[in-house]
């Protein structure tokens, strides 16, 4: 079926709708309590519904060039020189005392910036050719100069122990060791550390409780089990009960290079 005929104008929102079946969608988001928002065929500009107004409201406001940004509402000249900055906002209280836990990870890293094979290679080589370490890496055969393991420039980084400070579920304030590592380390759990850091909170209440996992949470701690892997170990580990509502703060960067290059899946611990 051609649903496509001669430009019409929305009688509320004043938008050009092409066809049958723009009109059809754009009735179910224009239609609604306070309407969608208003364009002006003088500027060219489309300004979305704010707090309550209807599209009425917003023409009779509209000035052509003046701009109301979205997130502060403030009204900014909208031209290639004048840039808008939101304030700044003082931010809210959290609601809810989440559980804290310190992270920590060390790695065994052998990138090849660190691999001695590699370092090898290239000394030979600058040795054998009497070049000095800056015509060594203009070469062109610099790139070639490399082992087996990182003649593809990729990096390896696997982790090597876990180190986990987790806040005690309702003894607030006491913190609780805890070690992955396939290495012979002492693993056992233990208390480290007793502060009282929320002595002037007079709702306790507050404090997040524990929340059931969801079917998927369920089965994705079940496939984890089955792998040996210190990140399947540490997914495994969080992926319960007693984990639910945890914030984890990463203390230094290679913890943080964890998250962003191995950690390829998202566990939503919090429904919030």
């Amino acid at each position: 079926m051609n649903t496509s005929r001669a430009s019409k104008k929305c009688p509320r929102c004043n938008l050009n709708l092409k066809s049958l079946h723009c009109e059809k969608l754009h009735r179910s988001v224009c239609y609604g309590a306070g309407h969608f928002g208003w364009f002006c065929d003088k500027c060219s500009h489309f300004t979305y519904k704010t707090e309550n107004l209807t599209s009425d409201q917003i023409k009779n406001f509209h000035e052509c060039g003046i701009t109301i940004c979205r997130l502060c509402r403030k009204s900014y000249k909208s031209d290639s020189e004048n840039i808008h900055l939101c304030p700044l906002r003082l931010e809210k209280p959290t609601k809810y005392w989440p559980h804290l836990a310190f992270l920590n990870v060390e790695f065994l890293d052998y990138n090849v910036d660190d691999c001695s094979a590699c370092f090898e290679l290239k000394n030979e080589f600058r040795i054998e050719q009497s070049l000095s370490w800056k015509q060594l890496f203009e070469h062109k055969r610099f790139p070639e100069l490399s082992c087996e393991m990182h003649i593809s420039r990729e990096f390896f980084i696997d982790p090597l122990m876990f180190i986990i400070y987790k806040e005690h579920t309702i003894n607030k304030g006491q913190f609780i060791r805890h070690v992955l590592s396939h290495y012979d380390v002492d693993k056992q759990c233990q208390t480290v550390l007793n502060i009282n850091y929320f002595h002037e909170v007079q709702n306790v209440s507050k404090f997040v409780p524990k929340k059931q996992l969801t079917f998927f949470q369920k089965t994705i701690k079940s496939q984890l089990k089955e792998q040996t892997s210190l990140i399947s170990q540490f997914l495994s580990l969080i992926l319960d009960d007693e984990w639910s509502n945890t914030t984890f703060i990463i203390q230094d960067p290679d913890s943080f290079k964890m998250v962003k290059l191995n950690c390829k899946v998202s566990l939503i611990l919090n429904d919030e």
